[in-house]
Order: C-alpha cells, then sequence, then structure tokens
C-alpha cells in the first residue's frame, strides 16, 4: 500500500529546514541501512523508511536531533532511555531495535516498519478530522493501548505523550484495523528533555498540551495516572470530535483551564461514560483509576467497586473503598475506620510520615489490626495503595510490618496479602527470565557458562532447563567456532612466515652472489697490498660461499709476492 505522508509525526513543525539533508538510496550504518523515502518531520528530527539488508525488512529511522551529540550528558541521557524502552516486550508496543549513530548524522533510532496509519490520520480519512467515533470502536481502539501502557507502567517506564497521532492502526488490504500499536514509547518526552541541554529555543517549539495532565503543568514528578490523563483527553477527543480544553496559542489560558476546569460532559452520551472521563481526567492524579485497563472497562460500562469516586467533583470525597478493611479479621474498634481513611488518603498524597502516624494511631487502639500493619508496609516501601503493593520492587515477605499483618489476618486476607508476595516473585522471576534470555541471544563465548548457571538457578522456571543446555551447547559451538579460526589463524601466519623467510633466504643468496661477482671483478684490478688484503677480508666474510675459502688462501699465497714486486717497485703479479 502506498506511505502516507507524516504517518510517524510526534512533534511540531520546526522553524528552519534540517541542517543535515538526506537522500533516498543513502547507506547507513556501514551499509546495513538503505534509505527509501522521507515519512514524517518535526521539531525533533526527521522519520526515514529504510531497507534493512542484513535482516531483510523494512524498517523506520527516527533521527535525533544533529546536535545532541556534541552533549555527553544528552547523549548519556538518550542512551539510558533507549536501553529502558529496548525492554520492553508487548504486543501492542511498537519495537525500537536499536539506536544507532552516524559520524556526520548523529544518533537514530531504527523501529518496526507498521503497514497502516496513525489514529490521527484514521480519523482525518474516515470520519473527518472534528468528528466523533461510535463508542464500540473508541473501546476497540483504545483497549489495546491501556494493555500497552499498563505493561509499560508495571516496568516503571511512563509514555509521557499519548495522543493520536502516537496510536497506529495496522491495516488490512480491506483498510480494517487488525492490531493497535503504541509508538514512540518515552522517545519524543525523552529527547525533549535531553534537547533542554542543547536549545531552549527547540524546546519551547515541542510539546502536546492539549494532552499534558496537570501534574506536567505543575512540574511535579510523573507516573502511570500521567499516561491515563492524556489516554483520557484521547478518549475524550474521539468520542466527541474535540479536546477536553483547546490549545488556542494561549498557554497561560490552557494550563489555568487544565489546573482549575472541569471537562464539559458529552452531550447524548451515557452517564457512564461521562463519569469514566471525568475520573480519568482528574485534577489530582491520586483520584484516577487504578489503571489505564480500568478506565478502559468503566468506559464500557464496568462496575468499578473498589475506585468509585464522586466524579463530578473528581476528589477523593466520593471513594467508596474495598480495601483492607473488607479483609479484618475482626469488626473495627470506634475510631478506626476514620483513622484508617485518612491514611488512606495521605498515601493517596505520598504523604509517608502522615500516614504512618494514622496507622500506628489505629494499633494504639487495635494492636492486632492487620489492615493497619499493611498500611504502614505501604508508607514504609512509599506505595501509594495496598493493591500496588504487588508492583514492587522486590518481595516483601520478609518485612516486619507484612509479617505481623500475616499473623494477625484472617485465612481470606491472608492469602490476599500472600498473593501480593507471590505476584512480586512472579514479576521478578519473569524479569529475570526475560533478562537472561535477552542476554543469552546476543551471548559470547564467555558469557554462556555464567547465564547457564543463571538457568538453572531459576529451579525449572518456564523452560529454563531446556535454555541451560542450549547454553552449554552453545558454549561448545562458539568454543568450537573459537577454537577453528584460531587454528586457520596460526596456519595463516605459519604461511606467511614462511613465505617471509622464503623470500629473506632469497634476497640473501642474491646479495651473495652479487658480492661475490663483485669480489672476483676486484680481483682483477688489484693492484696494492691493501688490496690484496682487503680482497682476503671479503672472500672470508662470505662464510665459505661456493669457493671463497680457497679463493681466500690463494690470494694470501699471492700476497707476499705482491708485496715483494711492490718493494721493488716492478708490476705487481696475481
Amino acid at each position: 500500500m502506498s506511505e502516507p505522508i507524516d504517518r510517524f509525526q510526534t512533534y511540531d513543525q520546526p522553524d528552519e529546514e534540517p541542517a543535515i539533508s538526506l537522500e533516498p538510496g543513502t547507506p547507513l550504518a556501514a551499509g546495513r541501512y538503505r534509505l527509501l523515502q522521507q515519512i514524517g518531520r518535526g521539531g525533533m528530527g526527521v522519520v526515514w523508511s529504510a531497507e534493512d539488508r542484513t535482516a531483510g525488512r523494512k524498517v523506520v529511522l527516527k533521527f535525533v536531533p544533529h546536535d545532541l551529540k556534541n552533549f555527553e550528558s544528552a547523549v548519556a541521557q538518550l542512551k539510558e532511555s533507549f536501553n529502558k524502552i529496548h525492554e520492553l516486550q508487548h504486543q501492542h508496543i511498537c519495537p525500537v531495535y536499536t539506536l544507532e549513530e552516524e559520524f556526520t548524522l548523529g544518533y537514530y533510532h531504527v523501529m518496526k516498519w507498521l503497514d497502516g496509519e496513525t489514529l490521527e490520520d484514521y480519523i482525518a480519512r474516515t470520519v473527518g478530522r472534528g468528528q466523533p467515533l461510535p463508542l464500540e470502536k473508541v473501546l476497540k481502539i483504545l483497549r489495546p493501548v491501556a494493555e500497552a501502557l499498563d505493561y509499560a507502567h508495571s516496568k516503571r517506564i511512563i509514555h509521557r505523550d499519548i495522543k493520536p497521532s502516537n496510536i497506529f492502526l495496522v491495516l488490512d488490504e480491506s483498510q480494517e484495523i487488525t492490531d493497535v500499536q503504541v509508538i514512540d514509547f518515552g522517545l519524543a518526552s525523552e529527547i525533549r528533555s535531553a534537547m533542554s541541554q542543547v536549545s531552549q529555543a527547540q524546546l519551547r517549539q515541542s510539546g502536546t498540551r492539549a494532552y499534558m495532565a496537570p501534574e506536567q503543568w505543575r512540574r511535579r514528578p510523573q507516573s502511570g495516572p500521567t499516561d491515563q490523563y492524556a489516554l483520557g483527553v484521547t478518549a475524550y477527543e474521539l468520542l466527541a470530535g474535540y479536546v477536553p480544553f483547546e490549545d488556542d496559542g494561549d498557554v497561560e489560558a490552557l494550563r489555568m483551564a487544565v489546573m482549575q476546569d472541569s471537562p464539559e460532559v458529552i452531550p447524548e452520551m451515557p452517564e457512564h461514560v461521562n463519569a469514566a472521563l471525568l475520573t480519568a481526567l482528574a485534577k489530582d492524579a491520586s483520584a484516577r483509576f487504578a489503571s489505564c485497563l480500568e478506565f478502559i472497562d468503566a468506559l464500557g460500562g464496568a462496575e468499578i467497586v473498589n475506585r468509585a469516586r464522586d466524579v463530578n467533583q473528581g476528589t477523593k470525597a466520593g471513594i467508596e473503598r474495598s480495601t483492607m478493611m473488607d479483609h479484618r479479621s475482626q469488626s473495627a474498634a470506634p475510631g478506626v475506620e476514620s483513622l484508617m481513611t485518612r491514611g488512606h488518603l495521605a498515601l493517596e498524597d505520598s504523604d509517608w510520615s502522615k500516614a504512618t502516624k494514622f496507622f500506628d494511631d489505629v494499633l494504639n487502639i487495635d494492636a492486632k489490626y492487620a489492615p493497619a500493619y499493611v498500611g504502614l508496609l505501604c508508607a514504609e516501601l512509599q506505595v501509594r495503595e495496598e493493591s500496588l503493593l504487588g508492583n514492587y520492587k522486590e518481595p516483601i515477605a520478609d518485612r516486619g510490618h507484612f509479617q505481623k499483618a500475616i499473623r494477625f489476618a484472617d485465612d481470606a486476607y491472608k492469602a490476599t496479602l500472600e498473593g501480593y508476595d507471590e505476584k512480586i516473585r512472579e514479576r521478578l522471576l519473569q524479569e529475570q527470565y526475560d533478562r537472561l534470555v535477552q542476554a543469552k541471544n546476543r551471548a559470547a563465548e564467555r558469557d554462556c557458562p555464567d547465564l547457564a548457571d543463571q538457568f538453572r538457578a531459576m529451579n525449572g522456571y518456564k523452560d529454563t532447563v531446556t535454555l541451560a543446555k542450549e547454553c552449554d551447547e552453545q558454549y561448545r559451538v562458539l568454543k568450537a567456532q573459537r577454537e577453528e579460526v584460531e587454528r586457520l589463524e596460526r596456519e595463516r601466519l605459519q604461511r606467511e612466515k614462511e613465505e617471509r623467510e622464503r623470500r629473506e633466504a632469497e634476497e640473501r643468496a642474491r646479495k651473495q652472489q652479487e658480492e661475490y661477482e663483485h669480489i672476483c671483478e676486484d680481483t682483477k684490478t688489484a693492484s696494492t697490498e691493501e688490496d690484496w688484503q682487503f680482497l682476503v677480508k671479503r672472500f672470508r666474510a662470505m662464510n665459505s660461499y661456493k669457493n671463497t675459502a680457497d679463493l681466500a688462501s690463494r690470494n694470501l699465497i699471492l700476497l707476499p709476492r705482491c708485496q715483494a714486486n711492490c718493494y721493488n717497485k716492478t708490476k705487481c703479479i696475481r
């Protein structure tokens, strides 16, 4: 199918043409990639389709601004970002294969080629810009996006630039949607951050303000709910035909609207749709849904029991929890529920010290109240709610608060808590497994034995036993290949040595023959004692070459006669 224009564009147009020009057919990476066609351009770089000659496939090359390579800290940030994004392996995240560097062009990302168009282009082509899509189609498109975002959030990676132009629809020949891919995962924001060290002017040109959450405007730390907000803006735009807060160029007016105003409900939309949108677009990040999928479920009409809110206010006041309180091992003493609620709100505000105080107050009332120990554990680990404990970076079973919670919890709550630790261990095993598999795919000979030991140490997790054996076999193959290469190299060096010695011997023989001929010629003209003495030395210096020893002796016999004749002033004889 024909290639749409600017299908990978993710930035505003620059004021000037890029300083570096590229042409179709230009080879890159020592000829591995051959440029085909420019398919996008923005304030942060240009995008080309290219042929990967090594892999035999079509790819996308996204070029980073050329000047960035001159700033060491910016390059380090770019590489760190790529290493994180490269680890993302999800069916709805467009893979970024490599980060390459070209001396004259700087850095560029190599991404998977996708056949289709961005959601932005799809809307323009099918219903026209500013026109809404049916709810069923919106859910079909955004559910894979939500799955991809939740997966990335579990890896502690945020996209930060979700919008229709960063959602790619894979289409079949009949133009039906067969897959949805999230593109530019984290790249745009990281490049903008890096470019702030290069050019403040370029930094001001970039950005997608209409999709930015309040915490981004406040320059506060960003997390999964930040992406959820952008997903909410995207959903609102698809359903209404316009974004909740239009960007007409007045940045301050837009900032105040995002920070203070509530989005208008979409006319003729079901109540649950508007309620879900208002929750996802809440000013307070902690008042949004627990995950992006939860938002999509609510948008589709699912009842979200544990995160129901007063969506008209978008605040914590409407929260009806199914939290630790549902699993308590005894009825709560007077005052406990109020303190637990205040502790939960403090957790959501990331006020860990205040949350600790409230949960300690609960334990002063009832020292065996298990949910309070879990609350203390959340504050200790800086986790904003219990349901996120399963996403913590390391096992929690050895934590004192966890052990006390297990001790005093009833069977149902105990099973829930143990499930969190099991989820962590399963995730860590999966992460270790993924990391080892990737390491195995690019392992050198010296790495294979250690990888085999690490696979065996996973005690039969998935196919680690088979992978350990494959590492052993890979080691044997690589070792045999290395030894064969070394053998061939030794043979080559030996052949070169022998050839060199042969040439040197021939050269020595040639020079000896020349010297021999010169001495023989000089005997014809020798007339003085000094001449004969010098000839004897030269013959002896040739180390018995041919008849030089005989000639040296003969000259010694002739030397006295030469001396006598020279003394008598007669003609020298030979």
